[in-house]
């Protein structure tokens, strides 16, 4: 069985044993093929995505060569195609394929137990950034793209287990991300929420302080604070 991780250093694995991928661009090309996994993708979107453009005159000469290279890994797997390359994987084969289900899985949950369940499992698959340490604009494009589907994953969780009433042990990491993501107002919500939870509401109502232009939900949670009433979180 064949894995392919791109959600951290990017990696091949065969039967758990890691195999070698050879140099930084070698390991772009196989997570650009990845990442369109059974579909045909061309000589020519592959050079744009891995060099980028203008593309140097070397990297036709230099794609065939990497190409070679992956094919002593991945064997059968990678096909050529008359107008470029496929790579036969099954989307349960990438952790990226796995972190998607499992986000819409969670998102699609009909009870709290069960989208927590699906969101911790997304989260277990990282590894540290994405793609890591691979080069080209495709690369760049979608790393910030699962950073951000990795937030998204991080506040549907949080927002469950606030809503459950679980608390202390997400009070540090959510003052990890509002450090990390100052303009990213769903932190400092759930922080609030947290502390208010925790018998700690003037240190939320401090934090509601620093907000130079709170957004609807932080302002009725602010109310809410002030108020001494039992706080609660909207629907996202």
């Amino acid at each position: 069985m064949t894995a392919i991780e791109l959600l951290g250093p990017v990696r091949v694995l065969r039967d758990g044993k890691e195999l070698p991928l050879g140099p930084a661009r070698q390991r772009a090309v196989l997570a650009v093929l990845a990442s369109h996994a059974g579909q045909v993708v061309s000589r020519d979107a592959i050079i744009r995505a891995v060099w980028g453009e203008p593309e140097p005159a070397s990297a036709a000469s230099n794609l065939h060569s990497y190409i070679s290279g992956l094919r002593r890994v991945l064997k059968t797997e990678l096909e050529t195609a008359p107008s470029g390359y496929v790579l036969r994987v099954e989307k349960d084969q990438l952790d990226v394929g796995r972190f998607e289900r499992l986000y819409w899985r969670g998102k699609a949950a009909r009870n709290p137990s069960e989208a927590e369940e699906a969101l911790t499992m997304a989260l277990a698959l990282w590894r540290g950034d994405a793609l890591q340490k691979v080069p080209g604009p495709w690369a760049d494009s979608e790393r910030r793209r699962l950073a951000e589907r990795r937030l998204q994953v991080l506040e549907e969780l949080y927002r469950i287990k606030l809503q459950r009433g679980v608390h202390h042990d997400l009070i540090a990491n959510l003052e990890h991300l509002v450090m990390s993501y100052p303009d990213r107002q769903v932190f400092i919500e759930l922080l609030m929420m947290a502390l208010a939870l925790g018998d700690r509401r003037a240190e939320a109502l401090g934090l509601y302080r620093e907000i130079r232009d709170p957004n609807p939900a932080l302002r009725r949670l602010q109310a809410m604070v002030l108020a001494g009433e039992e706080v609660y979180l909207e629907s996202a």
